[in-house]
C-alpha cells in the first residue's frame, strides 16, 4: 500500500509529489481516498496534483474524485481539486 506524499504551499493548497502517484489503479484509488480525508482535516483550500506521462491510466480516476486539468504538457498533465 503506498501513500500520496504532499507539501504544503505558502496559499493553503498541498502540492503533490509526482513520485508518489503510483501505477497501480486500485493502489492509487485507495491512496486517494485517505489523502482526501487528510486533506479535508487538514484546511487545504486546493490540492496540486501532478500525474507524470508513465501513469496517465489514472486521470480518469483522479477526474472521477473531483480532480480538473489546470494544464498539460507532454510529460505532465496538473491537476487541481478545490475543497
Amino acid at each position: 500500500m503506498n501513500n500520496l506524499v504532499w507539501e504544503r504551499n505558502p496559499f493553503g493548497g498541498a502540492v503533490v509529489s509526482p513520485e508518489s502517484v503510483i501505477t497501480c489503479e486500485p493502489n492509487f484509488l485507495d491512496s486517494l481516498a485517505r489523502a482526501q480525508i487528510c486533506w479535508n482535516e487538514e484546511g487545504f483550500k486546493v490540492i496540486w496534483l501532478d500525474i507524470p506521462s508513465a501513469v496517465y491510466s489514472v486521470l480518469p480516476m483522479a477526474c472521477d474524485n473531483g480532480f480538473i486539468i489546470h494544464h498539460a504538457s507532454s510529460e505532465y498533465v496538473m491537476l487541481t481539486l478545490a475543497l
